[in-house]
């Protein structure tokens, strides 16, 4: 800087500097403008600007070259100063109580749905609400279709023909494309293939009709009887398909014929049909497969449809089709029927092999049709222990076991049973009972041994039955002969557990198969074993190591292993602090609402856990001064809310509360410190020069805006800028009108209005969030089917609305049918009645709240939840609670509370104005966990047949078996006369084929269940408010909490205890509920007090102000 200050020749000392540094253009600038070579000095500029941006230097510089341009620029000078001081001309002289032409009262069509409506230009300007009426007006193709594209439901009366218009507007959109599509009820999708019959042939459409034929969730889909209608439902859709849907059809059709395997039944007809679909196997008949190639036409069956059927994929049908064709071709006279399908070598084979097995007709004959010795010595030689498909995949604990196998070349068939010590087995091996058990050493509770003098090439279906397995337990049944072994796992019974969290730990509820409470079990966990209380729960404390942890359910001599998450015990504190904003009135007496909640892994649970409670306030004035007062001994209540009274400081700003405490952590021995708070800011006018306000009025006469000074004096013929928000549009709609004399702007009721806006000309702007009454409602609900599921309906109407609300069924992932005839309102309540079991989605349009309805045919056990054949449903929702329209008359407000309980208490609030926090967010947020869902998987048997047992174990098995006897049958030693030389000796081995073992088959799902559902609840904030101040009232809220119902269900408050007045807020809580509802009273008048030069001079004597400096 001093050089170039003081430098003779400046130019010499820039050049110094390195060019495009930040110096190199501030010195170059500072030497053009000082030479008068502002062109040259603009030109660095721009490129400043352009290197380095806008910063200080830049704009210093900036603001000296408009100044030194000013004769030759004089605009551009002008407007650089007007921008940069951001200079205004418009102002005019306030001049009090001076008229302008504007309304004071706001007109109900100026804020309707058409005045809306007229200023919107596309699709995006609406909320989703919207379409309900909006669907059914005349939209052009383009809003037609940028309309479904938002759609999130069908349950519209238009909504197929307007996909259809959509189609033929243009003809490269396909089904699926859109989301609404895959949502299309079934009737839906009906009416729309009728009217398009081509979509039969697109895979999407297919596939979505496909998903609305699946099983009822409430059904057991293991069930025989229940699977079979639904293949018989699905057959009967996709047998009319193209033939491009081969692959699906065999898909479908094959698990049809397997169900019918299972079954011992035969459908000819059923498998003709099969047959006729051409697969890619390699037994098909060559020209069959050709023409089928030439008409793209083959079935393929690898293909995955399992996401869409349930169903599993299909690698090889073969076996299957052996099965039935063998059936058959036992009476038949040839195969001439299946040889327009099948390769006619591989027919020969299988109806030789049938009649050879079956040992009917002319054995020669068939022997010839085999036409390869080998083939006839190797089907000799084969032996068969075969479990045949009718066996049983489950068994209930009571019900006798049969098994049915086919046996082929087994002169002695041995039986051997095993009972599985599975208390001993599960707590060794921590995995389930498989058929790869190892059974060395073991030894059989039962054995018996069959004999047979059948011909080595006969096959011979027999039945066993196993009277001794008439109980519980997991069993092995093996079945050996000939070198050959097969094996069937049998689980019957078993035992599952409810589990819940506890404020010590998970807490476990044992049942049997039949959903029975067994109050005398008990559970083992890493060799520790459980007992259980008097009601029959099991406690496991929680783990400082959370995990997956595998748990042995035991009663008497049944053990099942199940697993669980160990959760660690983990706490969370919170707190609904309110505090009304008319209540922090200086000088005044305001009280404190809290709300605790401990919550242990999500689950609420009891506050006498929390250790030294404390309630903090602190303050802070309007000059930054604090203070702070703590409250020992808080007390924290389950049933009621917990409330302090405080004195209001003066020239307040903000406030805030914090309630702390301790717990004692029982599985570490540590002590936690929980703590919430909550902040209010106030009074924010006092730190700026304005002079008035905008507060809301609300009575029975609608709302009302008022403008009032600090003093609550009116502000008369002061322009306001409203600007309204509709429940129906994205935009908001901006109305100018002016306060009357007493500046008062009369809103009305604002219908659907939701948020509202006001700016004074001086910059003042306030809005509120317009609350109506509402309720907190669950997230699932479950019941079973018979009973009224009820909901606290908070609107007028007498019957329901589709614009309110949509109930639809769900099914495979998406909507089944309308079910919207099931709603009714009645005494207050939205009621779901006459519901069939399944799932349901019900969405309440005004709030956006979607509710999962879980209907159930069952039966309750315990007090808490249903059961049906595989679903265990927890029940948490009972009657709810709802507060009755308010009587009022002119001594006393009379408050029904509808289902209330020992826990319900209500909290009436009265203020002058619509205050800016909502008492509801912040004590009516219900933290309760969500259901559980848990879908029982039953115990499953596993059949393995054909293990070869290896030549030790044959070899010992045979000697076992054989004839005995005595002495031996060995010629007498003779004279060797001519001996052979002799010669050294070699000795060979010869090692015995080692037996095959058992393939590991065992249930891939989950033996007890899957879990729904979610725990936990969202807690709310506060904001807003801090602009407005309030003392010039002279009345602060009337907080009246925790009132509780007579017998009668009644609340009577007198008219007197309500001061002034004029809008009040009711809301009720219990355990499981909360209803808000508003009520509004005739306006009562109201003295404000006068502010102004409260602290005034007296004027009978002088006043001196002395500063004094040192």
């Amino acid at each position: 800087m001093e050089e170039f200050a003081l430098a003779t020749d400046r130019q010499k000392a820039l050049e110094q500097l390195i060019p495009g540094t930040e110096d190199y253009y501030w010195y170059s600038c500072l030497h053009r403008q000082h030479k008068g070579q502002f062109d040259a000095a603009a030109e660095l500029l721009s490129k400043w600007r352009g290197h380095h941006g806008r910063t200080s230097r830049y704009r210093q510089t900036l603001n000296r070259q408009r100044l030194l341009t000013w004769e030759n620029e004089p605009k551009a000078t002008l407007k650089h100063i007007r921008d940069r001081l951001s200079l205004r001309f418009d102002h005019q002289r306030e001049v009090e109580g001076q008229e302008t032409k504007l309304e004071s009262k706001l007109k109900a069509k100026q804020i309707s749905r058409q005045a809306f409506d007229k200023h919107t230009s596309s699709l995006d300007d609406y909320v989703d609400t919207a379409f309900d009426w909006l669907i059914d007006t005349d939209l052009s193709a383009k809003r037609s279709r940028l309309l479904l594209k938002r759609l999130q439901r069908p349950d519209y009366a238009n909504l197929v023909n307007i996909i259809i218009a959509d189609f033929d507007h243009r003809p490269q959109n396909k089904f699926g494309d859109l989301e609404i599509h895959h949502m299309l009820l079934k009737d839906q999708l009906d009416e729309l293939g009728r009217k398009r019959p081509e979509l039969l042939e697109e895979a999407a459409y297919v596939h979505a009709y496909i998903s609305r034929l699946q099983p009822n969730p409430d059904v057991n889909f293991d069930d025989v009887s229940q699977r079979g209608i639904y293949l018989d439902r699905l057959w009967n859709f996709v047998s009319d398909l193209a033939t491009a849907f081969n692959s699906l059809k065999a898909h479908v059709l094959y698990h049809r014929l397997d169900l019918d395997r299972s079954r011992g039944v035969l459908d000819r007809k059923r498998l003709v049909e099969y047959l006729k679909l051409p697969r890619q196997v390699s037994y098909l008949n060559s020209k069959y497969k050709k023409q089928a190639k030439a008409q793209d036409s083959l079935a393929h069956l690898g293909n995955d449809f399992q996401t869409t059927t349930l169903l599993p994929t299909v690698h090889n049908d073969e076996q299957l089709v052996r099965h039935f064709l063998a059936q058959i071709f036992v009476e038949a006279d040839d195969h001439d029927d299946f040889k327009k399908y099948l390769d006619d070598t591989w027919l020969k084979r299988l109806f030789a092999t049938t009649k050879l097995l079956a040992g009917v007709g002319d054995m020669e004959k068939w022997y010839k049709l085999l036409a390869d010795r080998t083939a006839c010595q190797t089907l000799k030689e084969r032996v068969d222990i075969e479990f045949l498909p009718v066996n049983k995949p489950y068994y209930r604990a009571e019900e006798p076991v049969s098994l049915s196998l086919a046996i082929k070349n087994v002169e002695t068939l041995m039986v051997k049973v095993f009972e599985i010590n599975t208390r001993n087995y599960y707590g060794d091996q921590q995995r389930e009972v498989d058929t790869a058990i190892d059974l060395d050493g073991m030894v059989a509770a039962e054995e018996r041994t069959f004999t047979y003098d059948k011909p080595p090439m006969r096959r011979v279906e027999h039945s066993f039955d196993f009277p001794s397995l008439s109980h519980t337990g997991v069993f092995v049944v093996e079945f050996i002969g000939n070198g050959r072994s097969s094996r069937a796992v049998i689980r019957k019974g078993g035992l599952r557990c409810l589990e819940r969290i506890g404020a010590a730990g998970h807490v476990f509820v044992v049942l049997d198969e039949a959903n029975r409470p067994m109050k005398d079990a008990t559970i083992r966990m890493a060799g520790r074993e459980y007992h259980p209380r008097t009601d029959g729960s099991i406690t496991i404390p929680f783990s400082t190591n959370p995990g997956r942890q595998t748990i042995l359910i035991c009663h008497r001599e049944q053990t099942t292993l199940d697993h669980f998450f160990h959760r660690s015990e983990t706490y969370t504190f919170s707190a609904g602090i309110y505090v009304d904003r008319e209540s922090l009135v200086k000088g005044h007496k305001a009280k404190v609402l809290v709300k605790p909640m401990l919550k242990l892994q999500g689950t609420p649970i009891s506050l006498t856990l929390v250790e030294q409670p404390v309630l903090m306030i602190e303050s802070e004035d309007q000059h930054g001064v604090s203070s702070s007062r703590e409250v020992l001994d808080f007390q924290l209540e389950q049933r009621r809310e917990s409330t302090f009274e405080f004195q209001v400081p003066e020239r307040l700003a903000r406030i805030s509360f914090s309630v702390k405490g301790k717990v004692k952590c029982l599985s570490t021995g540590e002590t936690i410190h929980l703590s919430d708070s909550a902040e209010f800011s106030v009074n924010g006018i006092d730190q700026t020069d304005k002079v008035h306000d905008l507060h809301l009025n609300r009575t029975q006469a609608g709302f009302v805006l008022e403008l009032l000074g600090k003093s609550g004096e009116p502000r008369p013929q002061i322009p306001i800028n409203l600007e309204f928000r509709h429940a129906d549009f994205v935009n908001t709609n901006n109305l100018t009108l002016k306060t009357d004399t007493n500046g008062y702007i009369e809103l009305g009721d604002m219908g659907d209005i939701q948020q509202l806006g006001a700016t004074t000309p001086d910059g003042v702007e306030e809005r509120w969030d317009l609350a109506h009454d509402s309720c907190q409602c669950p997230n699932t609900i479950q019941a079973p089917t018979g009973e009224v599921i009820a909901l606290p309906y908070m609107g007028s109407a007498k019957k329901p609305l589709r614009s309110e609300f949509s109930l639809l069924e769900t099914r495979g992932g998406s909507f089944l049918a309308d079910h919207f005839s099931a709603l009714r309102i009645k005494g207050g309540f939205l009621e779901l009645t006459d519901l069939p079991a399944g799932d349901y989605s019900l969405l309440i349009k005004k709030t956006g709240i979607e509710i999962d309805v879980h209907v159930t045919a069952a039966s309750q056990i315990r007090s808490r939840w249903l059961a049906s054949g595989h679903r265990l449903l927890e029940r948490r929702h009972k009657r709810p609670l709802q507060i009755h329209p308010v009587e009022i008359d002119a001594e006393q407000l009379s408050i029904k509370l509808i289902n209330y309980s020992k826990q319900t208490r209500l909290h009436l609030l009265g203020t002058r104005f619509v205050p800016p926090w909502s008492v509801a967010e912040n004590l009516g947020a219900i933290h309760q966990p969500q259901p559980q869902l848990i879908e029982v998987a039953q115990a499953l048997s596993h059949y393995l047949s054909g293990r070869d047992i290896g030549d030790e174990y044959r070899y010992i098995l045979e000697r076992r078996y054989a004839k005995k006897f005595t002495g031996n049958t060995l010629e007498r030693p003779g004279l060797l006369l001519n001996p052979w030389a002799v010669r050294t000796t070699d000795t060979a081995t010869d090692q015995a084929v080692g037996g095959a073992s058992f393939a590991s088959r065992t249930d891939s799902r989950d033996f007890k269940k899957k879990k729904k559902g979610k725990r936990g609840g969202k807690e709310q904030e506060l904001h807003g408010g801090g602009f407005q101040n309030l003392d010039f009232l002279t009345e602060a809220t009337v907080v009246l909490a925790n009132l509780r119902p007579d017998e009668g269900g009644f609340i009577k408050v007198d008219r007197e205890k309500l001061g002034a007045a004029s809008h009040l807020r009711l809301l009720a809580v219990d355990g499981n509920n909360s209803v808000y509802r508003e009520v509004t009273l005739d306006e009562a008048e109201c003295q404000f007090e006068d502010l102004r030069l409260l602290r005034n001079l007296n004027a009978e004597g002088h006043f001196t102000e002395k500063k004094e400096v040192t």
